[in-house]
Parts: structure tokens; C-alpha cells; sequence
């Protein structure tokens, strides 16, 4: 089954922060890596589920 989920962005620079201390929200690059990495999770355990495992 092939996957229509884009690829995963590159991992955002390790030294920036991953929470914006003026807000205490996480910072959009850490936000859309998590995201997208979440995505491809989900995708996999649905590829597995169809497969029976």
C-alpha cells in the first residue's frame, strides 16, 4: 500500500528552543516536525492494521 503521506520536513536546528519562552507555546518548526512525524505514525499503524498484524 503506498503512502500518500509527504515526507517529514527536516528536523529543525537542536539548539532552538522547542518551547517560545515568551509565550510557553512550542515554537512552529518543533510544532509541524511533531506533526508530521505523528502523521507517519499513524499511517504505519493503520498499514499495519490492514495487514492483519
Amino acid at each position: 500500500m503506498a503512502s500518500n503521506v509527504q515526507s517529514l520536513p527536516p528536523l529543525p536546528d537542536p539548539k532552538a528552543p522547542v518551547v517560545d519562552p515568551k509565550t510557553g507555546l512550542i515554537t512552529v518548526p518543533w510544532y509541524q516536525y511533531l506533526r508530521q512525524l505523528d502523521n507517519h505514525m499513524r499511517d504505519a499503524e493503520r498499514r499495519l492494521t490492514a495487514g492483519g498484524l
